[in-house]
């Protein structure tokens, strides 16, 4: 047979390179995981932020000029009813 002349310290030596080959690799997934879940979570923060910011400034202006606001929401609501009517 051909795995009589192989001997146990060359298949030692190979399962040891292979598992540390494994274990590197599953290093570097983890470590590009965890940049990709940080960049993530700051994309995540920063887009947040915005929209918090816009919901208030949107607050603020239909408190300061609500006739133009609901105006804009009375053309809104047309031109939606307008689009979702010719289906």
């Amino acid at each position: 047979m051909a795995t009589e002349n192989i001997s146990p310290t060359a298949t030692h030596d190979t399962t040891d390179r292979f598992a540390k080959a494994a274990h590197e690799a599953v290093d570097r997934v983890a470590t590009q995981g965890a940049r990709a879940e940080e960049r993530l979570r700051t994309t995540g923060d920063r887009y947040g932020d915005q929209s918090r910011e816009a919901v208030d400034a949107l607050t603020a202006y239909i408190h300061d000029h609500p006739y133009a606001a609901l105006g804009w929401a009375v053309a809104g609501g047309f031109v939606i009813g307008r689009i979702l009517g010719r289906r």
